[in-house]
């Protein structure tokens, strides 16, 4: 996890001397539109992950471990049916909701009226160069919150929200600043960097949970 946290900072410097360094021109419609429209498929991609997390996979059959404790734990809402979980789900009804994914759908939804406004109104009046900064702080506060911070549920799904509307804000910050596309490609990739780094974060918290439980059913 450590070197992940390493590359994701690496990368956010990186991001903000572009910002800071890079040549720059205005941006054109065809730029918008690219950056735009491989974001918004990106985000539909991420939306389907958090609905139904490894659906590219195949299915694995689960370990012995897991198979002898199926009768009293199982996964509901991406998480073990277990008390040492309870703040990581949301239940209404007889449902159950990953609260992380559900931030981060409530996220990926806002991030895509986002884009469609930006796309059709004018932002020129904005300092980007604030606005990029503002982004960059933005995730290295969440990145502090997932880390050290015993989240509720609420705070996980406004964390994770938060989230994706942090990679808007970076990647129209670059895209404007420099007014080429590729920039704009670029830090979307730096993008999936930082929600890999997200992925790696919950599932060290999730070994450190079935670490420190001194139940037998170890489901991490």
């Amino acid at each position: 996890m450590i070197n992940y946290i390493i590359l994701s900072i690496s990368a956010l410097v990186l991001i903000l001397i572009i910002g800071f360094i890079s040549p720059s021109k205005d941006s054109t419609v065809f730029d918008k539109l690219i950056v735009g429209s491989v974001f918004i498929f990106s985000i539909l991609i991420g939306i389907s992950l958090a609905i139904h997390p490894g659906w590219y996979k195949k299915q694995k059959k689960n370990s012995k471990n897991n198979s002898k404790n199926s009768s009293t734990i199982q996964f509901k809402g991406h998480h073990p049916s277990c008390d040492k979980y309870s703040n990581h789900i949301i239940v209404t009804k007889n449902k159950t909701y990953c609260a992380g994914c559900l931030g981060l759908i409530i996220g990926s939804i806002v991030t895509i009226i986002l884009i469609t406004f930006y796309l059709i109104f004018d932002f020129s009046k904005i300092d980007f160069h604030l606005f990029l900064i503002f982004g960059i702080l933005l995730i290295l506060v969440l990145f502090i919150i997932i880390i050290f911070h015993k989240r509720n549920p609420f705070v996980r799904v406004v964390s994770n929200t938060g989230f994706m509307i942090s990679f808007f804000i970076i990647i129209i910050g670059i895209l404007e600043i420099t007014g080429y596309f590729i920039y704009g490609l670029l830090t979307g990739l730096f993008s999936f960097l930082l929600i890999h780094t997200r992925i790696h974060i919950s599932k060290w918290s999730h070994k450190n949970i079935c670490r420190n439980c001194k139940k037998k059913c170890k489901m991490y």
